[in-house]
């Protein structure tokens, strides 16, 4: 029979010690285990760890297994290091402690003496502190530490000595209360080796410092901390703070932030005044406030820029013990209104918009392409961008640099729509079309043919010749241009409309084919020409409906002005095209406007087809969506707060655009839901598409829409350039007379910013005023010193 492996008989003994091992110290207490050891007293405040003592049997017979090679010394030895650094460091985790058994104690009585603590309330605090007098001795030791704004230790008599030891008086640092600082003092009077307790007597009322963090501390520390306070505590009603935003903008809402605290419940009135008037549009009012403190809000708004004054005062409804803490003034300095910068072709159609912007608070410059910024330090006081109905080619490479820049750099742009904007305006890779939320070309109605155009020519007796050559090789011309899903149809007009070519899907050869039926002849009546290519368009679906008039002279006394608005309601936009010298100029001028469409006049036939081609390129290409539309709301956005926007008028058109994949952000959308307000972040600003126009083409109804002016007010404010001051808190403090500015600078990324350099201005309100340099402190912090007399 053979014996078991060595190996096994080792591992059974490992299980046997190792399990015995956990067995006894799971009977260990969950609390702390005393024991005593050559007079002295310890504690294991975790006994519960050494279970881990469990793992030295496993120690033993892992260094037996992988030992094997060394001499038996040596193996010796690493197994007993190895083992005994198991053991300590299982000892060091159950926390073991020395007891220090000693009857001699040390309290230390802080006492608060601020103003808010009234002499009654002193008078117990002495009697209170009184009862602990005839425990004193020299193993019980008491010390007291008095405070307001500062805290001192008061020295007492020796022992046995008759004197009252309790000097307890007033501070000149009474206005405030810094209960912390007083309990840091304490704790530092506190001797060694003794049971250290700290006894506080105060109403609780600070005004510095943090008790809550300052207890614990002494708790850590083994210090316990009883509180007292008096039995009566005196009616005070105060203001601890008064705040503003750290940037202010003329015209633009905040709101100013009071701190007030009360020792009971009180019904108080608050009035808070802007310089020498009521502030507004909330300024005064009457309310509850509950014991402790309480925090008023008042919304405000500055209207001019420059120094503002703010002073609250309080009226409480009842006693109160100091009536010099309810008045509070701070001084602050409020920026100019937002600047906006509007760029437009034709400034004299803006004027609605920027007038409606001015009357909103903000800065307005209007001009023209030609004398945009070229250079983005132009743009570095501005604060937003608009450019409206501007088309591609007439700003230069330098301007649309400029403006990406301006955007990059923190700045709100915005382009709204018109027929030289978008796609229309030809920023198809320009550096502004990444910038747009939008992609610039329409989504909607991909399904129909993209134009559905109607050529009317004249064909009277005057056009006979090389004027009807001319308009005849237009139209074939026309015909080979247009996209093979458009529909062309051509209409010859004397007295009496024909239809030469019928509207149907453009077919080149066939116009070539029927355009030569075209003959001189007759007078000119341009009514029926214009009602017969409204039947036709009017019953075919597509994106764009347009018709190009050619007439070389006077037609019948006929008003077209209920016809083209007609057509332009429906969707169909007509141009006209004049040729010679006795063409009605005004007449054409007229139809082309009221139906949303060009004019051109030449006296050159040769230039007829190159008019015709050129308007027939603009005309595809165009995504202009002319027709009542109703505005929704796509998304969410905080300057949308209190637009009834679905109550809004139908818009009569805007440029069809695609919205950019996220981040870009749809905010307003059509019926057809293509973007009509679209935003996304770029850099460090904002870059808006706004779709329709701002003048009055298709914006008129909205501009006698109230909530209007402030729509826009709200979208600029909100994608505007915001102050980087604001990032640059000043804390303040006094020591002594001298007043105390730190300024903490930090980049985006939260890293220290070095090697700045500044200054600390400080004004009062006689007109004084006095800098010191901010020198470097720490990383990335910056302090100055300032001598009040």
């Amino acid at each position: 029979m053979r014996a078991p492996p060595r190996w096994l008989g080792a591992l059974s003994l490992t299980l046997l010690t190792s399990g015995s091992t956990l067995a006894l110290t799971r009977m260990l207490p969950d609390g702390p285990l005393a024991s005593s050891l050559l007079g002295r007293h310890f504690e294991l405040l975790a006994p519960r760890a050494l279970q881990l003592a469990a793992l030295v049997p496993w120690l033993i017979w892992a260094s037996r297994q992988a030992l094997t090679q060394l001499p038996s010394v040596r193996r010796i030895s690493a197994l007993t290091l190895r083992s005994v650094g198991v053991l300590a460091g299982t000892l060091a985790l159950a926390q073991p402690v020395q007891r220090i058994d000693t009857h001699d104690t040390a309290t230390v009585f802080v006492v608060d003496v601020s103003d808010s603590v009234d002499d009654s309330a002193l008078t117990e605090a002495r009697a209170y502190a009184a009862q602990a007098l005839p425990l004193r001795s020299e193993q019980r030791q008491l010390s007291l530490v008095t405070f307001a704004g500062e805290a001192s230790r008061q020295a007492l008599p020796p022992l046995g000595a008759q004197t009252n030891p309790w000097k307890v008086s007033r501070h000149a640092s009474g206005r405030s209360t810094d209960i912390a600082r007083a309990l840091s003092l304490a704790q530092g009077s506190l001797p060694a080796e003794v049971v250290a307790q700290v006894v506080l007597f105060s109403d609780g009322h600070e005004t510095r410092g943090d008790v809550v963090r300052a207890i614990e501390a002494l708790g850590a520390r083994g210090t316990s901390v009883f509180v007292a306070g008096p039995r009566v505590v005196p009616p005070e009603t105060g203001i601890l703070d008064l705040t503003v935003p750290n940037t202010i903008r003329v015209g633009e809402p905040f709101e100013v932030e009071a701190r007030v605290v009360a020792s009971a419940p009180v019904q108080v009135r608050a009035k808070l005044s802007q310089d020498d008037h009521q502030n507004e549009p909330d300024g005064e009012r009457t309310q509850r406030v509950d014991a402790g403190e309480t925090t008023l809000s008042f919304r405000s708004r500055v209207q001019r820029a420059g120094h503002v004054r703010y002073t609250l005062e309080l009226s409480p409804q009842g006693p109160d013990r100091f009536v010099d803490n309810n008045r509070f003034v701070i001084d602050t300095v409020v920026h100019g209104a937002p600047r906006v910068l509007v760029v437009a072709s034709a400034p004299q159609r803006a004027y609605a918009f920027v007038d409606l912007l001015r009357g909103a608070s903000f800065e307005v410059e209007l001009t023209t392409p030609e004398r945009a910024p070229s250079q983005q330090k132009s743009l570095r006081e501005l604060d937003f961008y608009v450019l409206c109905d501007v088309p591609q080619s007439a700003l230069t490479r330098a301007s649309l640099d400029a403006i990406v820049d301006f955007v990059h750099d923190g700045g709100g742009f915005m382009m709204t729509g018109g027929e030289h904007s978008f796609g229309l305006g030809g920023y198809q890779g320009s550096p502004l079309e990444p910038l747009l939320p939008v992609l610039l070309e329409g989504s909607a109605q991909r399904d129909l043919p993209s134009l559905a155009l109607v050529l009317a020519i004249d064909k009277s007796g005057s056009m006979a010749g090389d004027k009807l050559e001319r308009a005849k090789e237009a139209a074939i011309a026309t015909a080979e241009l247009l996209a093979p899903d458009s529909y062309l149809g051509v209409i010859g007009f004397d007295a009496e409309p024909e239809r030469i070519v019928r509207l149907a899907l453009r077919s080149p050869a066939a116009v070539a084919r029927n355009v030569g039926r075209l003959a001189a002849g007759g007078g000119t009546a341009l009514f029926p020409a214009l009602d017969a290519a409204y039947a036709d368009l009017v019953g075919v679906r597509a994106r764009k409906k347009h018709v190009v008039v050619l007439t070389d002279g006077q037609t019948q006394g006929e008003s077209l002005d209920a016809l083209a608005e007609s057509m332009r309601a429906d969707g169909i936009s007509v141009s006209a095209i004049g040729l010679g010298e006795d063409v009605n100029r005004g007449l054409l001028v007229q139809l082309a406007t009221r139906a949303g469409g060009r004019s051109y006049f030449t006296r050159d036939p040769a230039r007829v087809p190159r008019l015709f081609t050129a308007e027939a390129e603009l005309v595809a290409r165009s995504s202009a969506i002319e027709a009542k539309v109703r505005v929704r709301r796509a998304l969410p956005a905080d300057f949308l707060k209190g637009i009834p926007i679905e109550s809004a008028p139908p818009l009569g058109g805007y440029v069809a655009t695609r919205a950019r994949p996220a981040p870009a952000q749809r905010i307003l959308d059509s019926e057809r839901v293509e973007p009509i307000l679209a935003r996304q972040r770029v850099g460090l600003g904002w870059s808006l598409a706004l779709t329709t126009d701002v003048e009055a083409r298709w914006s008129a109804d909205w501009y006698r829409w109230r909530p209007l002016s402030a729509l826009f007010a709200q979208l600029i404010r909100e994608h505007m350039r915001q102050a980087q001051g604001a990032r640059l808190p000043v804390q303040t403090r006094l020591e002594g007379d001298t007043l105390v500015g730190t300024v903490d600078v930090l980049d985006e990324r939260g890293r220290f910013v070095d090697d700045l350099t500044g200054q600390l201005t400080l004004d009062n309100d006689r007109g004084l005023s006095r800098s010191s340099q901010l020198l470097p402190r720490a990383p990335g912090r910056y302090e100055a010193r300032l001598e009040l007399t």
